[in-house]
């Protein structure tokens, strides 16, 4: 439903707001951005509650932060165009990757099939045959409206 969708949305924008407003003991903003908000990373409790997880590509202001390299990681299908060009990321991109999971939530269809790495192209409709394979694609099941 709808309101399901909306909630886990706007639960999940609320904890990437304390993560992109988090600073180090100073209060110097350390500019977390996590890099890969998809279905797989949101995770819904037992009694409602919404966990925005793997904050394993994450980067911040703090070197010490920053994970997994400097490479291009994540879904491809749910980064900003900036994130696929490779250029500097803040919150704004978790955003648009959150963005991107709720229309899918919403309208039960792929926002896109892929990302051209370092265009920001959007690639060709999924086929119609993907309905055939259970809704799968390259980063898993898609979610239908209600099925976070």
């Amino acid at each position: 439903p709808v309101d399901v969708a909306v909630f886990i949305a706007h639960e999940a924008a609320k904890g990437l707001h304390y993560a992109h407003q988090l600073t180090d003991a100073q209060g110097t903003p350390l500019h977390v951005v996590h890099r890969d908000i998809c279905p797989q990373n949101l995770l819904i409790g037992w009694r409602g509650e919404v966990k925005v997880a793997d904050f394993g590509i994450a980067k911040s202001a703090a070197s010490s932060f920053t994970t997994r390299g400097q490479n291009l990681k994540g879904h491809t299908s749910y980064m900003s165009p900036e994130q696929t060009r490779g250029a500097e990321l803040d919150g704004r991109s978790d955003i648009f990757a959150l963005g991107v999971v709720l229309w899918e939530a919403l309208s039960g269809r792929r926002h896109r099939c892929g990302v051209a790495v370092g265009e920001g192209a959007v690639g060709p409709a999924p086929p119609a045959a993907l309905g055939l394979l259970g809704g799968r694609g390259e980063e898993g099941p898609v979610l239908g409206p209600g099925l976070l």
